[in-house]
């Protein structure tokens, strides 16, 4: 693993090459030498202050966050900050990003908007049209060392070099606030319930950060397993369980390959995956039955060739345990698969008064590359709205994030799911991925440093939660 100064200076070249290449030697051979010699003294120490620098706000970051005085913040940090924050209505706000750091008028463009305009949360707060905004007083709701945060998320432990001062940023919507999730008041609420997420890795996420919420306060857990769940905890003295469903697809699917003549040999298939839009994974099948709240996603995989190559193992769509003929793309068999899961919990849920939630896609932030080409996510604040449709613009290494959003959102049209819409604030953290801190073989831009942006996911479906709750009762 990189020492932290190490990480801060191969992640600012890296980066700084990435975005700004150097020049042809021709074009170098016209500067005259007086100039050229003027250039190197300037790089030089620009390079030497911007070591110092990162090299003091990560190590003092580091001891204060292990400090008991924490709460006061990072003070080398908030000074070096000072030329570019000012005071605006009591609030502290990025100058550099301002409005350019909103994703209200990406949103319209993209087809966000139309993600509220779904059930009863009509008429509440989008709380996912906002900014991000610089706040150094702010404090994650938990820290490192909750157990439950899997290793190559734990950017603090790691030491990523930027590990706190990414915190240091809040997300504010337009229209209201986001309230900070009151722990106290969530084990109150749901006392004697049942929460289940269900998806891939990254609802392992945001299960992980509600989990380490909770922990920060409660006073009994233990480790519970049931149900097809891959992990679970039981907040004992409020009878709460907080469970993960491992799914990448929510139905089932299995590898296929051709035995005797029929529908799909015929048309020339040997070989790939057989996916039965109608039949929930066994892993979260008894979800709808235990939970009284779930939080379905899926995606990634929808968009993953490695796994499923169009040519060499293709999804083959089955239904009513028969092939569906002519074969559908994946778009087409996600929508499938999105009908009968969403009417599946809508059949079976427990409780008349259950609340679903769909969520939407979490970007990658891979540049120069995808995961697997060297692709790499070194920024070390959020993006510029402007830089946002470079990365999601529907071509590229990012690009499916906005493709399977349009599928999930018409999805839980006429159904009684809400969408919990965490994208737009997502789309601008490119700065908040494990990186090269997750210690695998590749760069991890996909899943979130813990605590980290997943914190906000949670705040947002505690509020939507409260908003449907306050509705159903007025």
């Amino acid at each position: 693993m990189l020492a932290t100064t190490d990480c801060c200076r191969s992640m600012a070249a890296a980066h700084a090459t990435l975005m700004h290449p150097p020049p042809p030697p021709a074009a170098i051979a016209k500067h005259s030498a007086t100039r050229s010699s003027s250039w190197k003294i300037l790089g030089f120490l620009l390079a030497i202050a911007f070591l110092v620098s990162c090299f003091f706000s990560s190590q003092l970051g580091y001891f204060h966050g292990m400090a008991a005085q924490a709460n006061a913040g990072d003070p080398l940090d908030q000074a070096g900050q000072q030329k570019r924050i000012r005071k605006v209505s009591g609030e502290h706000v990025a100058a550099q990003y301002g409005d350019r750091n909103s994703t209200s008028s990406s949103k319209a463009a993209h087809g966000y908007a139309a993600a509220f305009d779904v059930g009863r949360i009509a008429k509440r707060c989008d709380y996912s049209s906002g900014k991000w905004v610089y706040d150094p007083s702010w404090e994650p709701p938990y820290n490192e060392s909750c157990a439950d945060i899997f290793k190559g998320w734990n950017c603090i432990k790691n030491r990523k070099c930027h590990a706190r001062s990414h915190l240091q940023w809040r997300w504010q919507p337009t229209e209201c606030d986001l309230p900070k999730l009151d722990a106290l008041a969530f084990l109150t609420r749901f006392r004697n319930k049942s929460i289940g997420f269900v998806g891939d890795s990254l609802n392992r996420n945001m299960y992980v950060s509600l989990v380490c919420t909770l922990k920060s306060v409660a006073r009994g857990f233990k480790k519970l397993r049931q149900f097809g769940a891959d992990r679970g905890v039981n907040f004992v003295h409020y009878n709460l369980t907080v469970a993960y469903h491992r799914t990448n697809l929510l139905a089932q699917y299995a590898r296929w390959k051709a035995k005797t003549p029929g529908p799909l040999e015929d048309l020339g298939y040997d070989d790939g995956y057989r996916v039965d839009v109608d039949v929930p994974d066994n892993k979260w099948i008894q979800a709808p039955r235990v939970h009284d709240v779930l939080i379905l996603n899926t995606g990634h995989w929808w968009a993953a060739p490695d796994k499923f190559d169009p040519v060499s193992s293709p999804m083959l769509f089955f239904e009513d345990g028969k092939p569906i003929l002519p074969p559908k793309s994946p778009e087409e068999g996600l929508d499938l698969v999105l009908k009968h899961m969403l009417h599946f919990v809508d059949a079976k849920m427990q409780s008349t008064a259950g609340i679903k939630f769909l969520r939407t896609q979490s970007p990658r932030h891979f540049e120069g590359g995808d995961w697997k080409d060297g692709g790499q996510c070194h920024r070390m604040e959020p993006l510029f709205v402007g830089e946002v449709d470079r990365f999601f613009n529907g071509q590229g290494f990012n690009g499916e994030v906005r493709n399977i959003n349009k599928h999930l959102i018409q999805a839980v049209k006429g159904t009684s799911f809400h969408l919990l819409d965490i994208t737009p604030m997502s789309e601008l953290r490119a700065d908040a991925h494990p990186s090269i801190s997750a210690g695998k073989l590749h760069e991890d831009c996909m899943h979130w440093c813990l605590p980290g942006v997943t914190d906000f996911w949670n705040d947002m479906f505690f509020a939507l939660f409260l908003d449907l709750d306050n509705y159903s009762t007025a």
